[in-house]
């Protein structure tokens, strides 16, 4: 799916590619690489004002990039709502080898986790969405067991699905 919008995006038209690349931002694994992602985003991320994407988006699609310096940094400087902003840093401390940002980052994470949409009125839809995608991805690393307990696969078994 996404890279069937990807490929077909007006990259002219900078609305349009910010909103592909933020539904391609949902997942890692969307089957895009995150750069050609991030490269819909930064022409958006250039302009000023309302049509410019929002630090959240931007800084999960550097995590999936693996700019993970560049995900810490962004989460630090911008008002990024919890526990949104504390999956990215444990899972950006993690990747880098930062065992104890990581864990103290995830367990923030999960304090203010909660599983239902509609915890606030103002929380939209992609905001729930990337939250959920962060947390699984989250459990998958720091509690495998219970990953594998809620999404029924092994660790193997998802990464071959996919590649």
């Amino acid at each position: 799916f996404c890279r069937t919008l990807v490929n077909e995006a007006d990259e002219s038209n900078v609305h349009q590619a910010y909103c592909v690349a933020r539904i391609c931002c949902v997942s890692p694994d969307s089957g895009v690489p995150a750069e050609r992602v991030l490269a819909l985003l930064e022409p958006a991320l250039a302009r000023e004002g309302s049509q410019s994407p929002d630090p959240l988006t931007y800084s999960v699609g550097q995590l999936w990039a693996g700019r993970d310096d560049e995900a810490i940094a962004t989460v630090q400087s911008a008002e990024i709502p919890q526990p949104a902003a504390a999956f990215i840093l444990a899972l950006a401390h993690h990747h880098l080898g930062h065992t104890e940002e990581a864990a103290a980052s995830y367990e923030t994470a999960m304090r203010g986790f909660s599983t239902s949409p509609l915890v606030a009125d103002d929380v939209t839809i992609a905001y729930w969405l990337q939250l959920q995608t962060l947390r699984r991805e989250a459990l998958r690393v720091f509690e495998p067991d219970q990953w594998q307990q809620l999404y029924g696969a092994t660790e193997q078994t998802a990464n071959v699905e996919n590649n």
